[in-house]
């Protein structure tokens, strides 16, 4: 009898040691997580970011074309996307929850359609961090799921899914060390968008990745290369003035 319980024992011992050395280590949920980059970055952040973008777009994974973009973001809600030229005629302006786009310096059309990497580039630390919560559960981010994997190498938080397997979850993913963004999976319309940020360099305020790859349904959509990244840049209101377009 004493031989059978002390097999029990050590049977159960052995599983509750192996239960824990299978847990993700350091796991919190991921409001915890998105505490932590706010509160780190809410005073260490670029209010504004210029850069010339390489953007190669493709289909069915071959590449289609390539083209040069010039950027500039206002955060929290502003970017601007100036096509092959500054000083062209096409563009495309985001401001909060709209987008405009324009060609031949006229608005084609302006819809509801809220540029969801705006915030993620920098927009979360220009907003209380109730507000940046709220923003995130609204459109779709669990923030009691959080997990802990590893991602191209480094120890990686994840938000909004407790585990890497859950690929059906809006979720956000950043570096364990440094707090910014590596990957953002959400749902557009029926399809999911996977997007990979990396080679991240460190900024006087920040960082900012210099490489970005967006995958829908599995295939390459878009490679985006950034150059030139200028931090802090003097934007004026007139550069995000859509009424010059009417």
């Amino acid at each position: 009898m004493k031989r059978n319980i002390y097999a029990f024992l050590i049977v159960s011992l052995l599983m509750a040691a192996g239960v824990l050395l299978t847990a993700p280590a350091n796991a919190q949920t991921g409001e915890q997580y998105v505490k932590s980059m706010h509160g780190r970055y809410k005073d260490n952040w670029y209010r504004t970011l210029t850069f010339t973008q390489l953007t190669e777009i493709y289909r069915n994974d071959s590449l289609l074309r390539k083209s040069t973009w010039y950027e500039m973001a206002r955060f929290p809600y502003e970017l601007r996307i100036d096509m092959d030229t500054l000083d062209g005629g096409n563009r495309v302006l985001y401001k909060k929850d709209s987008t405009y786009r324009i060609r031949k310096n006229k608005i084609q059309n302006a819809v509801v359609d809220p540029n969801p990497f705006i915030f993620f580039l920098g927009g979360m630390y220009m907003l209380p961090l109730d507000s940046v919560t709220a923003s995130l559960t609204r459109t779709g981010y669990d923030l009691s799921l959080g997990g802990v994997t590893n991602w191209q190498g480094r120890k990686t938080f994840i938000i909004g899914a407790a585990s890497d397997k859950d690929s059906a979850r809006n979720q956000f993913w950043v570096d364990a060390e440094h707090l910014y963004v590596v990957r953002v999976v959400l749902k557009s319309g029926a399809a999911l968008l996977d997007v990979h940020l990396s080679g991240h360099t460190k900024l006087k305020k920040g960082w900012s990745e210099n490489l970005v790859k967006f995958y829908r349904d599995g295939k390459l959509l878009q490679v985006e290369h950034y150059m030139n990244l200028q931090p802090d840049a003097v934007l004026t209101d007139e550069m995000f003035d859509v009424s010059r377009f009417r």
